[in-house]
């Protein structure tokens, strides 16, 4: 079921960067139930996560919020001796919990109300606080969102440091 569930994943994101949302969904879909079979909570949370991603990404950021927000709680309970969560010699439970929190902070800010604005930069900075990468790390880094972020918000001037920071990190990278 695990195999299938991690298949499913990939599957789920191809379909993402295909832009065939509804494909993309189903296969999350199915993720997340395999792995909710399986007990295997770093899928689960990886399935609610890609699933938040995209609902958000394509026009819906409540609703991709909630499943960020889930996905968060649950990754709380990834156990500490995951091998497909351990960054660098170390557990990766912080680095997951943090990849979510970015993306939350980004489903917050497409919200079109004042208090989403500061909810994003806590949920940034409380990515921050639980998690800095490496460029020896795959999950990337922190400083592309926080960009992205500022873009959005058309601050340019705020935005260009956080640019300039992520592409350094990942000069010479794959």
């Amino acid at each position: 079921m695990v195999a299938v569930a991690e298949l499913h994943v990939e599957a789920g994101w191809s379909g993402f960067d295909a832009g065939l949302d509804d494909r993309a969904m189903h296969h999350y879909g199915h993720a997340l139930k395999l792995a909710t079979e399986a007990g295997d909570t770093y899928l689960q949370v990886l399935a609610l996560a890609y699933a938040g991603l995209a609902t958000q990404e394509h026009g819906h950021p409540n609703d991709g919020l909630k499943m960020l927000q889930v996905g968060g709680v649950t990754a709380l309970r990834i156990p500490p001796d995951e091998q497909r969560a351990v960054v660098v010699g170390e557990s990766g439970r912080a680095a997951v919990q943090a990849v979510v929190l970015v993306d939350e902070a980004t489903a917050l800010s497409r919200l079109e109300y004042p208090e989403a604005a500061q909810a994003a930069d806590t949920a940034l900075a409380k990515a921050r606080e639980l998690w800095t990468s490496t460029p020896a790390e795959a999950y990337g880094d922190l400083d592309r969102p926080a960009a992205c972020l500022e873009l959005e918000r058309g601050r340019l001037d705020a935005a260009e440091p956080f640019a300039a920071a992520s592409m350094r990190r990942w000069e010479g990278g794959s």
